[in-house]
């Protein structure tokens, strides 16, 4: 009898141990807004466009522009930090149902976006062609280098995230607190991507921008396991062991 309570006992103590181990490694979603973001365009390389709407569009006839995102990372541990991704708000509708965008990290580059421009924002070079990008991989990351597909027509106003695998590793990675991104198309086309920055107060049927509509990081925290939980998975793991034993 003494040896069946004790089986009870450490089988309790092992269930115990896994749902609180289950339990201290559940995740917590966050989401950050971003500090500045701006549309900037080789066609006018000195000039800034910080309103209600930024653009990405790779047009080799007569634009090349992008969109960027800067996010300050203070306060986050980087290493725990998954399933991440860029979550902007359409702007205007896009009826092309395929698009397939070139998205690019830098990490440390600060820049403001009330005087940014083409030349001057790390991670971009302005070579006078519109059937170059003009990235410079110096400085920017490829976080897509076969570019990351959004499909199907976006309504305005529609929330879309781009969270290429690539992205939190290159987060767990980072030197700083400073990450922005870039946003353009991967290949030439002649339709552009319209989203809201965080400026914007209505969309571009006049209608209210939606809650949270500003670009956003948005990622998951794999929380560090307590003390606690280690301790009684420990427990857990003797009493099965001794079960097997009996």
């Amino acid at each position: 009898m003494i040896q069946k309570k004790g089986k009870a006992l450490y089988t309790a103590a092992a269930a115990a141990a896994i749902s609180s181990l289950v339990a201290a490694h559940s995740t917590d979603a966050a989401v950050l807004f971003a500090t500045d973001d701006v549309g900037i365009q080789e066609e006018a390389p000195n000039s800034t466009d910080n309103d209600a709407t930024a653009v990405a569009r790779y047009d080799a006839i007569d634009d090349n522009e992008w969109i960027a995102v800067q996010f300050d990372l203070t306060g986050i541990d980087k290493t725990r930090v998954i399933d991440a991704g860029v979550r902007v708000t359409m702007h205007r509708g896009n009826s092309n149902n395929n698009k397939n965008l070139a998205l690019f990290a830098t990490d440390g580059q600060t820049w403001d976006e009330s005087n940014v421009t083409f030349n001057t924002m790390p991670g971009l070079t302005y070579d006078g062609s519109f059937a170059t990008r003009g990235e410079d991989l110096s400085i920017a990351t490829d976080l897509a280098p076969s570019g990351f597909a959004v499909t199907g027509a976006e309504a305005e106003g529609t929330m879309v995230t781009l969270n290429p695998a690539s992205l939190t590793t290159y987060i767990n990675n980072m030197s700083s607190n400073t990450l922005s991104f870039l946003i353009s198309f991967e290949s030439l086309s002649n339709g552009t991507w319209n989203v809201a920055t965080k400026e914007a107060t209505n969309l571009a049927s006049g209608v209210l921008v939606p809650d949270g509509h500003e670009p956003a990081l948005v990622y998951d925290l794999a929380p560090i396991p307590e003390p606690t939980s280690l301790a009684l998975l420990g427990l857990g793991g003797l009493g099965l062991l001794r079960r097997r034993r009996n």
